[in-house]
């Protein structure tokens, strides 16, 4: 069975609305058999977000495959001469450590889009999972489902995604900016360095003066980007004001407080807001109606 690596999604999936997917996903290992097939003829997921690490984690899984072998099969789709892993990379590491010449796989014939769903959801269930790898991962379902064309009433490709993976229209959103970040940033940002509410002041810079912050972070291990000092940082370079080391140093060193006092006619509130909670309540669900609407106008737009 010899399937390309680079295909469209399938016309079964196609012009059945976003969710069809999934369904195609659920459904592709049923009735498999289990192969054993070599370990050199396996390769990672093309732009695999999850990262494998020889940790504590990866000397468990060793132990646990030298004393009992592999349990669940690796998930494999054929490319040309090899497998590509849909499913099972640390297992595969682990064995390829061990020696181990082959594992058990379950090889099955599906699209990029669909291969890029269940690879993601098979890696849900890692402890642990970086913000980075979220953010990643978020992007490609995303990706893969707006491949599958416009919506037939089952929402934005936010929505959607927001009710299968129990997150909302907005998280959701908001993670698939954070993946457009440069790496060394996203590392930045698990590494509690750069707030991820900076995302979209940062993605308003171009990549070198993203750069520049990364190198003045590496070089200062002291200071951390807020989401303040993000907004400092893209107002000053859209003045078109350079980004010194001393402008970095006191951007980061500005304290911006946790609230602000603003005085509300009583005339704006509707009937029934009286007390002070039911104005803070009322401000509160009016900013966030705001930000999404911003973030869907955003998605509408093509912007994430």
């Amino acid at each position: 069975m010899v399937s390309s690596a680079f295909t469209l999604p399938s016309t079964a999936t196609r012009g059945q609305g976003l969710s069809a997917i999934f369904r195609t996903a659920e459904t592709a290992t049923q009735g498999k058999e289990v192969v054993l097939l070599p370990t050199a003829n396996l390769h990672g997921f093309t732009n695999h977000p999850f990262k494998v690490m020889d940790d504590a984690p990866m000397a468990a899984l060793m132990e646990s495959i030298e004393q009992g072998g592999i349990h669940t099969p690796l998930i494999v789709r054929a490319n040309n001469h090899s497998y590509e892993i849909i499913s099972g990379h640390r297992r595969a590491h682990a064995a390829q450590l061990l020696g181990i010449e082959t594992v058990p796989c379950l090889i099955v014939d599906v699209d990029d889009d669909t291969a890029t769903v269940m690879m993601v959801d098979a890696n849900l269930n890692r402890p642990r999972l970086l913000l980075s790898e979220q953010a990643k991962s978020m992007r490609q379902r995303y990706q893969a489902l707006s491949h599958q064309g416009k919506n037939t009433g089952e929402g934005t490709t936010a929505e959607i995604l927001g009710r299968q993976y129990k997150k909302s229209a907005s998280t959701v959103r908001r993670l698939v900016r954070l993946a457009a970040l440069e790496d060394t940033m996203l590392e930045l940002i698990d590494d509690k360095r750069v707030s991820a509410g900076a995302v979209k002041d940062l993605l308003q810079l171009t990549c070198e003066q993203r750069l520049i912050i990364v190198g003045f972070l590496s070089a200062n291990p002291g200071f951390k980007l807020s989401n303040n000092a993000a907004h400092l940082i893209r107002i000053h370079t859209n003045r078109g004001e350079e980004l010194t080391s001393e402008f970095l140093s006191q951007a980061m060193s500005e304290t911006k407080p946790d609230t602000i006092r603003v005085d509300v006619p009583i005339v704006w509130l509707p009937d029934g807001v009286e007390t002070l909670a039911q104005v803070k309540d009322l401000i509160y669900q009016a900013c966030n109606r705001i930000k999404d609407e911003q973030d869907a106008h955003d998605e509408q737009e093509g912007l994430i």
